[in-house]
């Protein structure tokens, strides 16, 4: 009889004490699946710090949003580690608004990537009333009234799959129309927020801390993957598309440079031939330019052409092909626009130039000038170096006959060769 009651308290210590190891063994598991998101995270970070595109001045803003939403991550799975088994209310705060606060660092960065004039995280109200709302709900009805972990996963795991649901309008720098990489991080969002759910269910189905833990890293992990991915994708993305820009821009003026010019008036004036509508050309030169520069120096000589350039783009429409072509020489391609209509236009710029002063301070005298401009319409025989060349005699013939005037050189067949 007593071993029986021996053997009885024997499996009792036993079973108890397996049920300890067991606890210790998956607490420790989990703390282990945890090091690595932490690890992960930091490793994220770390390439967003000492990435070169911070130190690019339109990705700083973004890259440094971008490394916030990493280092909250990380900072909210350590001290979560380090109060489980047994969080008390300071843990369940700090952590779930590290959590809150990353997903707006990873809306931010996508906001100041879109518009670069975007309010700052820290000026906005919202993200305050969340983070305190949340605080307020997790010390109050789901801690001192109602000690739910299932409740609490609930309200987190909702507040920042909507705040993904918010982030998904910026990441499209042009709405509606998103390029490949942007559409890689959309596509992770959306991920994110599949993830959300699949993890609530999770907990709502097993009711079991490892289990759901377990789900909760590796869906961290693959997001962290798949964003980290997504977004160095989209920075080497703008980092193209902005080289890309400066090779046909000139820097002073901000027009399209003469390069671009003649790759893109060949491809309007094939398209006008084969579908038979007329094309003009303008080429322009500001009078007396040598003067302008000797007389008041570079720097006003440059506000000159910069003013100069601004009232050319005013007067175009989006569908003209604006360029500085070399000096104080610049030229436009109109496309459906007949000889005549080109005429109207280059007089309009005529005497809007004529009337145009410019001058580098209050204090400063104001600079007053003057442009010649010649017109042309293409010819189907022509190829854009002849048709540039016949609107550059009309130009000549501007500046021989007086200066500050517009004169149309008729469309004809010339031959580049025999005319040079």
């Amino acid at each position: 009889m007593q071993g029986a009651i021996l053997n009885k308290k024997h499996c009792a210590t036993c079973a108890h004490i397996y049920r300890r190891v067991r606890l210790e063994h998956t607490t420790q598991a989990i703390i282990s699946y945890i090091g690595v998101v932490v690890l992960l995270s930091v490793a994220a970070s770390g390439i967003y710090l000492f990435s070169p595109v911070k130190h690019i001045k339109q990705l700083h803003t973004p890259t440094r949003y971008f490394m916030g939403y990493y280092t909250c991550t990380a900072l909210a799975f350590v001290i979560f580690s380090a109060a489980f088994p047994n969080p008390n209310l300071l843990s369940i705060i700090v952590t779930n608004s590290f959590f809150a606060l990353s997903f707006y660092f990873l809306k931010y960065g996508f906001a100041s990537r879109k518009n670069p004039d975007y309010k700052p995280l820290y000026k906005d109200p919202i993200v305050y009333t969340n983070l305190f709302v949340l605080a307020i709900i997790m010390a109050g009805p789901l801690y001192a009234i109602y000690d739910s972990v299932l409740l609490r996963t609930a309200l987190i795991t909702f507040n920042c799959a909507i705040i993904s649901l918010t982030t998904l309008k910026h990441i499209a720098r042009v709405d509606g129309q998103r390029d490949s990489s942007e559409n890689l991080a959309y596509f992770s969002i959306c991920v994110g927020i599949a993830l959300s759910a699949v993890m609530f269910l999770t907990l709502v189905i097993y009711s079991d801390a490892f289990t759901y833990l377990s789900v909760l890293v590796v869906a961290q992990s693959v997001l962290n993957i798949l964003l980290l991915g997504s977004t160095l994708s989209l920075f080497l993305s703008d980092l193209s598309a902005m080289y890309y820009q400066e090779s046909i821009t000139d820097e002073l003026t901000g027009l399209y440079n003469r390069r671009f010019f003649l790759r893109r008036a060949s491809q309007e004036t094939n398209a006008s031939f084969r579908y038979k509508f007329p094309v003009s050309i303008i080429l322009c030169d500001i009078d007396n330019f040598k003067k302008v520069n000797d007389n008041y120096g570079h720097l006003v000589g440059d506000h000159v052409l910069q003013a100069f350039s601004k009232l050319l783009k005013k007067c175009t429409r989006e569908s003209d092909v604006l360029a500085r072509f070399g000096g104080e020489e610049f030229i436009i391609m109109l496309p459906q626009t007949d000889k005549n209509g080109a005429y109207v236009l280059a007089e309009r710029m005529r005497q809007e130039t004529e009337a145009l002063s410019v001058g580098e301070s209050k204090k400063a005298q104001d600079v007053k000038f003057t442009a010649s401009f010649g017109v042309t319409t293409c010819t189907s025989n022509n190829s854009i170096e002849q048709n540039i060349h016949l609107v550059d005699e009309a130009l000549y013939s501007a500046k021989e006959s007086g200066k500050n005037r517009v004169i149309i050189t008729e469309a004809q067949e010339t031959n580049l060769d025999d005319s040079l």
